[in-house]
């Protein structure tokens, strides 16, 4: 599921006064992350557009949760993916990383 989360209410009591909040369940997005929506969005107008074509790798400089969408979601659409990230986000567990995006090994990395 990305996007059409549901919408909880939270209600409850600030001085005196009943009041409620209304809570997007974000976390029932793929990755559980917001990001899906943006990567989601990026990735089916690079689709319509013909910018990404049938089998194209797709590459994003990441530091957290943006790359880790954009992984999950080229793998989804049968897009292969490679994320690169600083050497202290290396710790995402390996298969995660099988399953979703190859993290290539450089000099500098």
């Amino acid at each position: 599921m990305i996007g059409n989360t549901p919408l909880l209410a939270i209600d409850f009591r600030y001085r005196g006064s009943n009041r409620v909040i209304h809570a997007k369940c974000e976390h029932l997005n793929l990755t559980g992350s917001i990001k899906d929506r943006m990567a989601l969005h990026i990735l089916r107008r690079a689709c319509e557009s013909c910018e990404l074509q049938s089998g194209d790798r797709v590459m994003e400089a990441t530091s957290g949760n943006t790359g880790i969408s954009f992984a999950a979601l080229s793998r989804a659409l049968g897009h292969p993916a490679t994320i690169f990230m600083p050497r202290r986000l290396m710790s995402i567990p390996p298969t995660t990383r099988l399953m979703w995006f190859s993290i290539p090994r450089t000099q500098n990395s």
